[in-house]
């Protein structure tokens, strides 16, 4: 059907199909592929007969689900359902750089024809090529096995010694998203209709905003009083005080004492697994608009691993900014926007400039 091959068991009342695009795939091999699951599993019911679906977790290259379908989903199964990014290039890749690739195929390349002594030469050294790849295949996955065994009695010592600490949490991204959301709104709401904000940049203990205003008073009636709630120092500096349109730069300093603050519940955050920076970095990009530029600049290890990123985009309105965090809010991973925050006017629209922090587990 439409150049795809399907094949297909029936155990009782379950249906097990594979289906593929390779034309030379193996009918025997995919039958053997289907009963080797369907044993699988019949042999795990067997020894665990009390379990059924504890949780159920949904990975996707592309999202096709939003926040209410995924909760209805949830409601209707009854279960506790997760949905986040896995990025297939990164699978391939690793896969293609396993060294036992050939071993993982259920397909067998096609062989061009030969003389009857070619192929009796090439049928012989493939005879070989299998004994010795069967050899050497068990021979690495007993090294393996062994391997495996050891990390996991160190893992299991490990945790006896750490269980009885204090549990490590990571940090509330919610929180401090919305601390950020709320400092960065203040001087959104600043602007009176008689001035145009051009550049705006938010640091930790201080900020910049350069402006164009048709009367001088209208920084002193209107915005200074309300930067002086937030900071010590506040002043302007006009570029030409004879020009019809004044161009200025504001300067606040030495922050007061935040008067910003949040008190979200902690997030239910995904712990079981441990994401790369190149997964990271790809479903930042599932998050952000398509012509956003994710950069990692470092990383920082402790017991808790963090990933640092530069996020530039351009929107039309600067309110997006706030939409993206909110989306940042509603993620299972602790990730958290932070210092320094710039906005700049230009022809093609807003361009925002933040930086954010991935935490996870190390």
């Amino acid at each position: 059907m439409n150049g795809i091959q399907f094949c297909h068991i029936k155990k009782k009342e379950l249906y097990f199909v594979i289906s593929s695009k390779k034309r030379n795939l193996s009918p025997a091999l995919a039958l053997e592929l289907l009963e080797n699951i369907h044993d699988t599993i019949k042999e795990y019911y067997n020894k665990n007969s009390g379990t059924f679906i504890e949780r159920v977790s949904i990975l996707y290259t592309v999202k096709q689900l939003n926040d209410e379908q995924l909760r209805m989903l949830q409601d209707e199964l009854m279960i506790k359902v997760s949905y986040h990014a896995i990025s297939l290039n990164e699978f391939v890749h690793d896969l293609g750089r396993d060294k036992d690739v050939s071993v993982k195929s259920f397909t067998k390349a096609s062989l061009k024809e030969e003389s009857s002594v070619a192929g009796f030469l090439v049928t012989l050294i493939f005879l070989l090529s299998i004994i010795f790849g069967f050899y050497f295949y068990f021979e690495q996955e007993i090294k393996r096995f062994i391997k495996a065994e050891k990390i996991l009695v160190t893992k299991q010592e490990k945790q006896k010694v750490i269980e009885p600490n204090a549990t490590i949490e990571l940090p509330n991204h919610i929180n401090s998203n919305r601390v950020i959301e709320q400092h960065v709104l203040t001087f959104i709401d600043s602007i009176p209709y008689n001035v145009l904000l051009k550049e705006l940049d938010v640091k930790k203990d201080n900020s910049t905003l350069v402006i164009n205003l048709l009367k001088e008073d209208a920084y002193i009636k209107d915005m200074q009083p309300r930067y002086l709630e937030i900071y010590k120092y506040s002043n302007i500096k006009f570029l030409d005080e004879s020009a019809k349109t004044l161009e200025a730069t504001i300067y606040n300093n030495a922050m007061l004492e935040s008067k910003y603050g949040s008190k979200e519940d902690m997030p239910e955050y995904i712990i079981d697994e441990f994401m790369p920076i190149k997964r990271v970095t790809e479903h930042l990009r599932t998050i952000f608009p398509p012509d956003s530029v994710v950069t990692f600049k470092e990383k920082q290890e402790n017991d808790i691993m963090i990933y640092r990123y530069l996020i530039n985009m351009v929107v039309e309105n600067p309110m997006q900014f706030f939409e993206f965090v909110e989306d940042l809010n509603k993620e299972l991973y602790s990730m958290s926007v932070s210092y320094p925050i710039s906005f700049i006017k230009t022809e093609d629209g807003i361009e925002i400039e933040f930086s954010l922090e991935f935490n996870q587990l190390n």
